[in-house]
């Protein structure tokens, strides 16, 4: 059977931002918070995963720090699936206080993403709306204090998203967090299927230009323990089935999942949505690996 590389589980899908780049403000699905018995029975049905070459993510489309859950959501996940290659969250960290930053660094948590698309308030709050630059990097910034105060070997990872708004800031934003112990990712903006804010020469094909990878070594659960196909699908338009029905493994492998990746390996995915409207395959959009950090856009 094929085994999937990286899970994603939605804890939350409720946001506190309005981030001119995500189509959180366009979800028409439910919003709320991932029941107890859906988590459980996604952690239980992973042991059957091939664990060593598994990366969880426990976010989506929400703030994951909004989930109250979240720090004892990361132990219970570490707890019941021993030999996991990592485990990551990402956040916003407007809502990172000092207790929860504590909660957080003794968790077992591996890796945790700030998401700070500038360097300035003026940039900044223009990109992240609702959010506060100032509150925002006060909360990393103690994060970090506390970080070596409880000599935690956490992962942690500055990270930028650069589009024309932004681009100028670049410089400035790996001088401000340079001296600190975490990786800068710099990336470019992408259109999160059809968004149109990419940073990449916008082409619009109505031949599917490219496969996606993302079929053949991803899957999602949703807040409401539906089983989707990538990230970007933020409304979960090609449905999988649901936690509940059948354990992750087997939802990775049954029909639905295996006519969508033979109509991506034949580039025919014009009748499949989201696929159709997506950037990535009929277009010239990506999204950057990790490996390209310290890029200068």
């Amino acid at each position: 059977m094929l085994m999937p590389e990286v899970i994603y589980i939605e804890t939350t899908s409720v946001c506190n931002a309005k981030c001119i780049m995500c189509p959180h403000e366009q979800m028409e699905r439910k919003q709320g918070t991932m029941s107890d018995s859906n988590f459980e029975r996604t952690i239980s049905t992973m042991q059957s995963i091939n664990l060593t070459n598994l990366t969880l993510f426990l976010h989506k489309e929400g703030e994951p720090l909004l989930d109250r859950k979240i720090v004892e959501r990361i132990k219970y996940a570490k707890a019941n699936l021993k030999g996991l290659k990592e485990l990551v969250i990402n956040t916003n960290a407007s809502r990172l206080t000092e207790d929860l930053s504590i909660g957080l660094l003794n968790s077992g948590l591996d890796t945790i993403y700030f998401s700070v698309d500038g360097a300035t308030p003026e940039t900044y709050n223009k990109i992240r709306v609702n959010l506060d630059y100032n509150k925002v990097e006060a909360n990393i910034k103690n994060f970090f204090i506390l970080k070596e105060k409880l000599r935690s070997n956490i992962k942690v990872i500055v990270q930028m998203v650069v589009s024309d708004d932004n681009r100028h800031e670049v410089e400035l934003y790996n001088k401000k967090w340079q001296n600190e112990e975490c990786n800068i990712f710099i990336k470019p903006m992408h259109c999160y299927l059809d968004g149109g804010r990419s940073s990449f020469p916008q082409i619009n094909n109505t031949k599917q230009l490219h496969v996606c990878e993302d079929p053949f070594r991803m899957m999602v659960v949703y807040s409401n323990g539906d089983i989707g196909i990538c990230c970007w699908d933020y409304d979960n338009e090609y449905k999988i089935g649901n936690i509940q029905d059948d354990s992750l493994l087997n939802l990775f492998n049954n029909e639905k999942f295996n006519y969508l990746r033979e109509m991506q390996s034949k580039k025919e995915c014009g009748d499949i949505a989201p696929c159709n409207r997506c950037m990535r395959i009929y277009g010239n959009d990506e999204i950057s690996k990790a490996d390209r950090k310290f890029s200068m856009i």
